[in-house]
Formats: C-alpha cells, sequence, structure tokens
C-alpha cells in the first residue's frame, strides 16, 4: 500500500504523480495543486496473474473543483503498452472522454479504456479500481474494442456486478493470493469481463463455453469467500444459490486442484490460522476463533487443524 502522506508535504505532489504515471499509464495531472493536503489518499496495487488490479482513494478538500486527467499523443509515444484497462468507480463519480464519446460513471459504474488512444477524464474525490491486462488476453474484435471506449457500462446487475464485487473482494484480499490462484483468478476475471462486455455490445460469440465456466468458477469462489465464516456452507448450498445441480458443480472442481468441499475446508483452516497467528486475538481463545470462520465443534477443527500444519491450533498458536 502507498500512501500520500508516505513522504513530506513539499514532496507529495510530485511523488504522488510520479506513483499514479508508474502503476497506471503517463498522463498530466492537473488540478492536485488545489486539492492537499491529501492525508488520507492511498494506492493498493498487486498482480492476480496476469491482471493488475489496483484501487486509488482520493480524499480532497470541500469545494474544490475536480482534477483531470489527460493521456495525449505524446505521452502514448513514450509509453504504449500493449494493455487494456478497466476502470470502477466504487465512490464519487469518474467522466471519462474517449474517441469522441463522454461517459459520466456513477458508482458501480465502469468504463473501458484504450491506453494506445487518447484519454480525458474528470475526477471526483472517491474510491476508484482498475484493472489493466494484456490485449490478447480479451477476445474482442478491435472494431469492438473501439465501440467499447467512452461508454459507461452500468454494472448494477449480472455479470457486470459480479467484476465490480469480485474487484473489490480481489483487492482487499491482494495478499493472500498465491501464484497459482492468482493465474486462474486472474483468467477468469477476464472471461467474466468478456461476458459482461459482450452483453453490453449485444453479442455472443466471443464468449466461448470454457470462458463461461471461468466465469462461473470465479463466481463460486467469490460466494465462499464471502461466506467462510456460515457453518451452514455446503456443496449443496453453493448449487442451490448458483441455479445449477450438485452434478454439475462437482464437475466444474474437476480440472481445479482442491474438490468443492476440500475447497472449503482449507480456505477455512487458512483464515483460522492467520487469526491464530494475530497478535492482536491473542485473548480469543482457539473455539471463538474455529467457531468464527465455520468450525462449530472444537475437537474436529482441532483434529483438522492437526492433519493440515501437523500442530494443533494451541501448539500453533504457542510457537
Amino acid at each position: 500500500m502507498l500512501r500520500a502522506t508516505d513522504v513530506p508535504l513539499v514532496s507529495r505532489l510530485d511523488y504522488w504523480r510520479h506513483v499514479l504515471d508508474d502503476v497506471l499509464v503517463p498522463t498530466d495531472i492537473s488540478g492536485l495543486e488545489n486539492t492537499g493536503p491529501w492525508s488520507h489518499d492511498q494506492l493498493v496495487t498487486g498482480a492476480i496473474g496476469s491482471v493488475r488490479a489496483t484501487e486509488v482513494t482520493t480524499s480532497w478538500r470541500p469545494g474544490r473543483s475536480p482534477v483531470e486527467v489527460v493521456r495525449g499523443r505524446s505521452h502514448i509515444k513514450r509509453s504504449d503498452p500493449p494493455l487494456y484497462k478497466v476502470e470502477i468507480v466504487l465512490s464519487g463519480s469518474l467522466l471519462v472522454d474517449q474517441r469522441g464519446r463522454q461517459a459520466r460513471l456513477e458508482r458501480g459504474d465502469f468504463g473501458f479504456i484504450d491506453p494506445s488512444r487518447p484519454c480525458n477524464w474528470v475526477v471526483s474525490s472517491g474510491r476508484f479500481a482498475f484493472l489493466t491486462f494484456p490485449r490478447t488476453l480479451l477476445p474482442v474484435h478491435p472494431q469492438a474494442v473501439a465501440d467499447l471506449c467512452g461508454t459507461r457500462i452500468a454494472a448494477g446487475h449480472g455479470a457486470g456486478a459480479l467484476v465490480s464485487g469480485l474487484v473489490r473482494q480481489a483487492i482487499r484480499r491482494i495478499d493472500e493470493v498465491d501464484a497459482a490462484d492468482g493465474s486462474r483468478i486472474g483468467s477468469a476475471l477476464v472471461d467474466l469481463l468478456t461476458v459482461t462486455l459482450d452483453a453490453h455490445l449485444g453479442r455472443t460469440t466471443s464468449t466461448s463455453p470454457d470462458a463461461k465456466r471461468r466465469a462461473l468458477l470465479l463466481d463460486v469462489y467469490a460466494f465462499i469467500e464471502e461466506r467462510l465464516a456460515d457453518p451452514h456452507l455446503t456443496p449443496t448450498h453453493v448449487a442451490r444459490h448458483h441455479h445449477v445441480s450438485l452434478r454439475m458443480l462437482h464437475k466444474l472442481f474437476e480440472e481445479e486442484p482442491d474438490t468443492l468441499a476440500a475447497r472449503i475446508r482449507r480456505r477455512r483452516l487458512e483464515r483460522c490460522r492467520q487469526d491464530l497467528h494475530n497478535p492482536a486475538l491473542r485473548t480469543r481463545s482457539v473455539a471463538a476463533i474455529a467457531a468464527r470462520w465455520g468450525f462449530p465443534q472444537a475437537n474436529h477443527f482441532s483434529r483438522a487443524f492437526r492433519q493440515a500444519y501437523g500442530l494443533t491450533p494451541s501448539e500453533f498458536r504457542e510457537s
């Protein structure tokens, strides 16, 4: 995590501009000099497989004008990585102007950006998530990409809502994702994005059955993460929520390293292990931690933990 307050006030403006250019794409930013001292501005970024996810929080003085951001031909000439960029508004608003089209994005909306073309933004104070990924990952024709630039893609329901929700989850837990999971999640996230873009374009041709499978898998993973604390979380419950048969759900996990039940169990144990390792929770009992993550029976939890890590929960906490 990077914060504007990581550097002295006198250097903060140049520092923040450099950070944004380095993590996203080079631009000219005007208006930042009137918004300081950026005491709450921060940036979280990390790789999820081939996808880079970034969340930027801006908190400016009340009454200040929005910040204007410009990416012109000189910036493109200087740095033109073969990437696409998706911008999601978590709070606040964002005005995007690309290819002669303007789109005002409000909370939950997102926009599609081709960094190889000039673009202008007007940014309010708020929270914004950004995805950047190689163009080759997106099975959308270049003409269709041109049709997406400068348009508002509503994310209030369907696949669009999943994209917004999953990106927020991924950024919050970006340090917990290992390389193998990151690769799968990154690919599935692009697949889910492809489904969303196809729906926006009124097309169905570019989304393969395999892409739809991975998008469903990513949705299931997100559902599991949100409900790990529920002791009633079972494969049957997951299948019912996603309106698929239990047989189809098990088939979905045939190529995954864990079965669905094993995935739920492993993630619960990992959460317990993190809490047992956390000094701030040292006064919380082992049984309370186990119950918090879906293990209501202490004896069952102790056996499962020892089988996974070679120590009982108490021995692990002491070590």
